[in-house]
């Protein structure tokens, strides 16, 4: 990974996308926040049990501790999107990172769960239709949907907009990987990010070292990561 080569790029972009027309970019503006202390980040490491990729690792602090990236941006190291706030997850809604990421292909509750949501019509009253959807709030809870466990091994990376969240995999089979959290859409869940068949992990950072910048057009190769 040529970490001169990404900051020379990320200047490229922000030149070339000056209205900063592409999506997110208005959050980020193509740049990167201060790196990370290497002390931080293994306090991190020690306080969470788990051990960071090294390409992660060295983007953070010999690059830039989150900022530009894809969608609105990569995250700083513990932190997330909530509202529209940087804040730090501790482990609000995160997994254990020091237990391997359970997935290896993508995830979702049965189809036939999903058959029994509701779907009130016009006509239905207000009172019944809220009803209806509190019942079926009950019954995803009652499912462990939302339950931390299934992303262990995995640190939230970037917002994806909408609520959705793309993690990077730190632990376990698919450790260096990204894959893309959309369980708010119900029926998308959990899913590997494409393109996959790598020889080997290929993180959102290290695809960006390769972004080709030698036209406007090239600034859709962004949304690849």
């Amino acid at each position: 990974m040529n970490l001169p080569e990404i900051k020379e790029k990320l200047d490229n972009l922000r030149r070339l996308d000056w209205g900063f027309e592409y999506f997110g970019s208005k959050v980020h503006h193509y740049k990167l926040f201060p790196s990370l202390a290497v002390e931080e980040l293994a306090a991190f490491e020690k306080k969470f049990a788990c051990a960071l990729p090294d390409d992660y690792r060295a983007f953070m602090t010999e690059l830039g501790n989150g900022g530009a990236g894809p969608n609105y941006g990569l995250f700083p190291v513990g932190m997330q999107h909530i509202g529209r706030s940087l804040m730090s997850w501790e482990r609000d809604g995160i997994g254990d990172l020091s237990k391997p990421f359970p997935h290896i292909s993508p995830w979702n509750l049965p189809s036939e769960f999903w058959a029994q949501q509701p779907d009130p019509d016009e006509s239905t009253p207000l009172e019944e239709e809220d009803r209806m959807n509190e019942e079926w709030d009950k019954k995803i809870e009652d499912a462990h949907y939302w339950r931390e466990s299934l992303t262990d091994g995995a640190i939230p990376v970037s917002d994806l907009g909408c609520a959705g969240t793309q993690f990077l995999v730190i632990t376990g089979q698919e450790s260096g990987f990204i894959w893309v959290d959309r369980r708010v859409d119900c029926h998308r869940a959990l899913q590997n990010q494409p393109p996959r068949g790598a020889s080997k992990p290929a993180s959102l950072w290290l695809v960006a070292s390769s972004l080709g910048l030698s036209t406007p057009s090239s600034l859709l190769l962004w949304g690849i990561l």
